[in-house]
């Protein structure tokens, strides 16, 4: 009977998850990260290959087959490209319910699947063109898929499900997935003080799987794009230090990730074993998801998806459970409560206000009356304990804001961006960065031909002109200007600033 009811509820959720997320693929605006990945996907369907190019030049330390997987929708419109992210979406709230469902119970499986819907980075990253949803979602499930089968002991045969899963990850998305799968099991089992219960997971299985998998996957693009291409695209991303990978963390989970921490900390404990065996898994991917953010050599900041189902089922156990904690740090409850109130309404205040600045559209008047109502009732139920009422409020405010900002924002590109980068065609020789993959990705789309080349430095003999996407140009500048005197010919500031550099025919390099 429990598992029936957990299919019925999976599939509710993946019908509630389509209602809610699909406004946000036709309405909300292309982010630099998508042109590039969008040209990139353009240039693979318009000659078959399968190793991803931009500017006719290859794309290094970038995972190629999940590109490749996202090509082959036959898409000339960049909505239609976020159809994959968006269905992955849909399985991977499914899945939370699912599993929570035959671990825990209804209510808590409700409120972690509708938690994992309103977080940040589900919608950010399963409503755009990226290279985090595919892998981040077979991980996922491949380690629950795993946690259920050692749990509840079904049949062992399903292990080998999650094998196959983590070795698809790992070869969509690179080393950091395995290592995610592989530490979460391994303090599953020894937490679980079950250390004799390793031979029972098929680990031969689960080697040999794994091996094969990414042995394949190496020697056929070793073959097709050469070793380097082949060795750098399983490590994709950049380090990030203990700050940059906590903050990415965050704000992947906001809102919920302050219900999670005391969620963690005071759920159930060893004397209730069976309750606490269950939620053990949950409470193992929450830290294995910020360990492999942090302690990764190489790793991209969109990884933090990881943590997203896993924060998501704390926060849901802990609120389902009526936010149980012991006398002496009860205080605790309505200090999360109001700053992840705060935290909810602050943020939505902001963007709402911005949107309002930039349009000054009336409608956007009564959209701040809505949540100085929602404000309002936040502090009536806040005075009168209701907090099932501010959960619920939370839910609502943070997915029906999201809703407004996604109609507001119309799904095309800045036109004055782009007719920016297009009139950089008149400026030869044009030159870009081989890693600046933002400037590259506009460059193409806009029909331009730059070369492109590396950071060192070679003579030529003429003016070149560099075409530049960056955070600060001014330092920027400054660096150049270390090594040849350059001079900005024209910029452009949105979120970023794109530039235009003018290099005199002194020293400059090619790649």
């Amino acid at each position: 009977m429990r598992s029936y009811k957990a299919v019925s509820l999976s599939i509710a959720f993946l019908i509630i998850s389509a209602i809610l997320l699909a406004p946000f693929i036709f309405s909300h605006t292309h982010a630099d990260h998508e042109i590039w990945l969008f040209q990139a996907i353009r240039e693979m369907q318009d000659v078959l290959k399968m190793t991803p190019t931009l500017n006719n030049e290859p794309i290094k330390s970038i995972n190629p087959l999940t590109i490749k997987i996202i090509s082959l929708f036959p898409s000339t419109d960049i909505i239609y490209t976020r159809l994959l992210p968006l269905c992955l979406g849909c399985i991977s709230a499914a899945a939370v319910s699912f599993f929570c469902l035959i671990l825990l119970n209804l209510r808590t499986a409700m409120l972690s699947a509708l938690f994992c819907i309103t977080s940040f980075g589900f919608i950010s990253t399963y409503t755009s063109i990226n290279t985090a949803a595919l892998p981040c979602t077979l991980a996922v499930l491949a380690y629950m898929i795993f946690s259920l089968v050692y749990l509840k002991k079904a049949s062992s045969a399903l292990y080998i499900i999650s094998y196959l899963l983590i070795g698809l990850a790992t070869i969509t998305g690179g080393w950091i997935m395995p290592a995610f799968f592989i530490l979460s099991i391994v303090l599953l089992i020894l937490l679980d003080l079950s250390p004799g219960r390793f031979s029972e997971i098929k680990p031969v299985w689960g080697i040999g799987i794994i091996s094969l998998i990414t042995a394949l996957f190496y020697i056929v693009y070793w073959y097709i794009a050469g070793w380097t291409i082949a060795s750098s695209s399983l490590s994709p991303g950049q380090n990030l230090n203990f700050t940059s990978s906590m903050y990415s963390f965050a704000t992947y989970t906001f809102p919920w990730f302050i219900l999670a921490i005391p969620a963690w900390i005071y759920t159930e404990r060893p004397e209730d074993k069976e309750t606490w065996r269950m939620i053990l898994p949950f409470k193992i991917g929450f830290c294995t998801s910020i360990c492999v953010l942090w302690f990764s050599g190489h790793c991209p900041a969109a990884y933090a998806l990881l943590g997203v189902p896993f924060v998501s089922v704390l926060a849901g156990i802990w609120v389902a459970g009526g936010m149980q904690l012991p006398q002496k740090v009860l205080f605790i409850r309505p200090v999360a409560v109001i700053l992840t109130g705060a935290l909810i309404f602050a943020t939505e205040f902001f963007i709402t206000g911005v949107n309002a600045y930039k349009d000054m559209n009336i409608h956007i008047y009564y959209i701040i009356a809505g949540l100085l109502s929602a404000t309002l009732i936040f502090l009536i139920l806040l005075r009168k304990q209701r907090l099932s009422g501010i959960i619920a409020l939370f839910i609502i405010t943070a997915m029906g804001i999201s809703w407004v900002n996604s109609v507001m924002n119309l799904p095309e590109i800045d036109p004055d961006r782009l007719s920016y980068v297009q009139g950089m065609s008149t400026y030869s020789p044009l030159l870009v960065y081989e890693d600046d993959l933002v400037m590259r990705g506009y460059l193409g789309y806009t029909g331009n031909h730059p070369i492109v080349t590396g950071r060192e430095v070679l003579p030529i003999g003429q003016n070149a002109y560099l075409a530049v996407n960056t955070e600060d140009l001014d330092d920027l500048v400054t660096e150049l200007n270390e090594d040849m005197p350059v001079a900005v010919e024209s910029s452009y500031h949105a979120e970023s600033t794109f530039a235009l550099i003018r290099i005199p025919p002194l020293q400059h390099s090619m790649k």
